[in-house]
């Protein structure tokens, strides 16, 4: 299995990929060579940035929280939504599969409690590719919560 800089022509928001070298300050070997992610930035970003954000994936047990999401992948994951990492994109590895709309509310919210914003997320679901209510909601979301959180740290 390769971990590192496979070609990935179309990232969108809710895939999970492998993240090549996700932690340098690891000293377990295993952790250097790669570690999934799923994709959180928006697809307008993705298409036009060189970088993406990204939650890690654990397998470990960890403790219930509201910024902790059960995803279902290859091993049943859970995902850190508490720390969101800004990656590069040469760092994107293999493709694993793509979230359901479920979890990628459930992910949106758990983001929404870890930045201590107050939004509700209404996420249409439609199975459509091209949908632009589906960018628009996208971008609604996160209009709302960059202007909460700019009120908040204009506040101090």
């Amino acid at each position: 299995m390769s971990y590192y800089m496979s070609d990935t022509p179309d990232i969108k928001r809710g895939d999970i990929f492998y993240i090549a070298n996700s932690k340098y300050y690891a000293t377990d070997p295993e952790n250097e060579a790669g570690r999934p992610a799923i994709i959180v930035s928006n697809d307008i970003l993705n298409k036009s940035s060189s970088v993406v954000e990204v939650v890690y994936l654990t397998t470990r047990d960890k403790k219930p929280m509201p910024t902790h999401v059960g995803i279902v992948c290859k091993i049943p994951s859970t995902a850190l939504c508490e720390t969101i990492y800004t990656v590069t994109k040469d760092r994107i590895g293999d493709f694993i599969k793509s979230c359901s709309a479920e979890e990628m509310a459930a992910i949106d919210k758990a983001m929404a409690v870890s930045l201590g914003l107050s939004v509700s997320i209404e996420r249409e679901v439609d199975n459509t590719e091209n949908s632009t209510s589906t960018v628009y909601v996208e971008r609604n979301l996160y209009k709302t919560l960059y202007e909460q959180l700019l009120d908040r740290v204009t506040v101090r």
